[in-house]
């Protein structure tokens, strides 16, 4: 219905495509997805359409459209409850007069509480509004199901608050007993952001099938997970690799601030964000045109670059 009165009133309004994409600042391939069904203009271009063609919402939209789905986000809110619960309980121990925590531990654990609530509050403007502007890795060019996209959303924000509040409750006792707190919380803290990243790629293979209207576009996902693995494995190995040689090398930790050292954790960081950008751009390109896609030279340079920084990190650490 939506795909069907973008085009009539479009036509009777004498527009283009191509000028209508100009009001828009749009391209046209996109005006044409969306009155081929292909794609739907998020909440703003539904209301900037709305002023060009001078109708009402209902009347864009029309009677019989498909309701957005909206999810209850229950689970959600009682496990952000409970992190804010302990939340108060580990600041009435940090005012205590013989508090065992620090200020480095206060900070750490209010991460787990804060970290929540405002994804909360993110994901909460996401499936009101429909904007999923705000969400990386969101690619306007590929042909999503919303319903489907919002489950995606919906799972994916129950499985952060999940493991917030098993990381969160589980620091609290260790944090309180102290004994062996750094080797423990270094463990924890591994096991927090690899839990953080399977969980986000195990859920989003689970809907990978239903999420997108068009083969190609599922050919584009399959090959974008490949190159986030690429990227996650790159920066994760110089942030990870540190945390556990510094908890199985205490004595040895001052490396780690050297300015050597972490100008090379910031290139190994900085180059394969550079790698996702460039191969991105190609993948699109390259699925569109030939239905296929290979990792272009520059890409493959970037990946053997990467690798030998982080060789030389891991020898600079031993040796040191």
């Amino acid at each position: 219905m939506l795909a069907e009165n973008i085009k009539k009133i479009r036509t009777k309004k004498g527009l283009s495509q191509t000028d209508l994409a100009q009001e828009l600042f749009v391209t046209r391939q996109a005006i044409s997805s969306w009155e081929r069904g292909i794609s739907e203009p998020d909440v703003q271009m539904l209301l900037k359409l709305c002023e060009i063609f001078d109708v009402q919402l209902a009347e864009l939209i029309g009677e019989g459209a498909q309701k957005v789905y909206v999810p209850e986000r229950k689970t959600s809110r009682i496990m952000l409850g409970l992190q804010l619960g302990l939340a108060m309980i580990v600041l009435l121990i940090f005012f205590q007069p013989n508090s065992p925590m620090g200020i480095g531990e206060l900070i750490m654990l209010l991460y787990f509480p804060f970290m929540s609530g405002t994804l909360y509050l993110i994901f909460g403007y996401m499936f009101r509004t429909g904007d999923l502007s705000l969400l990386a890795g969101y690619d306007p060019k590929m042909s999503y199901v919303k319903e489907v996209f919002f489950r995606l959303l919906e799972t994916q924000e129950t499985w952060i608050h999940f493991i917030n509040l098993i990381t969160f409750s589980i620091s609290l006792p260790v944090l309180w007993l102290g004994d062996g707190e750094e080797l423990a919380l270094g463990i924890l803290w591994i096991s927090y952001i690899l839990s953080f990243i399977v969980g986000f790629f195990k859920i989003e293979d689970n809907y990978k099938e239903e999420l997108y209207k068009e083969k190609r576009d599922r050919v584009k996902a399959e090959y974008q997970q490949r190159i986030n693995i690429y990227l996650l494995g790159l920066i994760l190995f110089p942030a990870l690799f540190p945390i556990g040689y510094g908890m199985l090398f205490p004595d040895r930790a001052s490396i780690l601030g050297s300015v050597e050292m972490i100008l090379m954790i910031l290139v190994a960081t900085l180059l394969p964000i550079f790698y996702v950008i460039t191969e991105y751009d190609h993948l699109h390109k390259s699925v569109d045109e030939t239905g296929s896609y290979q990792t272009t030279r520059m890409g493959k340079g970037i990946l053997f670059f990467c690798v030998m920084i982080n060789i030389i990190f891991v020898f600079l650490l031993i040796k040191g």
